[in-house]
């Protein structure tokens, strides 16, 4: 137990712990008519006709704001300190794997964090099942691919409001998904975009997801090969 401590100490900060208590709460206190949010919140908005649910599509972004906020202050505090951090590499490549690793974890600890206090205030009233499991690892690719993306973007374009271009085109997504009939647009509702849904074509979809983390990951190392990220980036010559 405290090997795991030292871990998540070692990633978040007391800021962080706070931050991910008060947005679990709050998130649990608005959604107090539901019977869990796993099920019912996390899983997305079910597409029922043509009808675009305003308020939970509020919800449904509000859960993407938190941890782009969380990454995206993390980014900021790295990118002050990154021309002296760099230093200490040899190859940019080895700093560029462990930075990209290391946001996706945080990333984990928060979300798994935020899980287990939704649980906890719910008492657990509901077991456990494949589909909660479902939900959980469908919503955290779909998210892992919009952290692999600001992660990205720090480091290329270093555009602050990256994070709400990316919640307006999650938004447009769904709106799309629901005016032409296209649930596999919202991929990260698990409620429209499941294997029992959609069969094969959820599976491609998610094949695209994971295929786009490496793309991002691939990206940048070889940007910066090709010199086009050494002045943007510490404007100084690094291997």
């Amino acid at each position: 137990m405290k090997s795991v401590y030292k871990f998540i100490q070692k990633y978040i900060d007391l800021w962080d712990a706070l931050a991910v208590i008060c947005y679990s709460v709050f998130t649990w206190y608005w959604s107090s008519h539901v019977k869990s949010i796993i099920t019912e919140i996390l899983a997305g908005i079910p597409n029922e006709g043509s009808i675009i649910e305003i308020v939970p599509l509020g919800k449904w972004l509000f859960l993407f704001a938190f941890y782009f906020f969380i990454i995206s202050r993390k980014l900021s505090k790295n990118r002050k300190i990154l021309p002296f951090i760099l230093y200490r590499y040899r190859y940019f490549k080895t700093w560029w794997k462990r930075h990209f690793i290391a946001m996706h974890i945080i990333d984990f600890i928060i979300f798994i964090i935020s899980c287990v206090i939704w649980g906890m205030l719910e008492l657990f009233d509901e077991n456990f099942t494949n589909e909660n499991f479902g939900i959980i690892l469908v919503f955290f690719l779909h998210l892992s691919v919009w952290i692999s993306v600001l992660v990205v973007n720090d480091i290329i374009f270093s555009a602050k409001i990256t994070p709400c271009i990316l919640l307006i085109f999650e938004g447009m997504l769904y709106i799309i998904s629901v005016n032409f009939n296209l649930p596999f647009l919202v991929c990260g509702m698990y409620v429209n975009c499941s294997y029992s849904k959609l069969g094969i074509i959820a599976m491609v979809v998610y094949a695209i997801e994971i295929l786009t983390i490496a793309i991002c990951y691939l990206i940048v190392p070889k940007l910066w090969k090709l010199g086009y990220l050494e002045r943007k980036v510490i404007g100084c010559q690094v291997q």
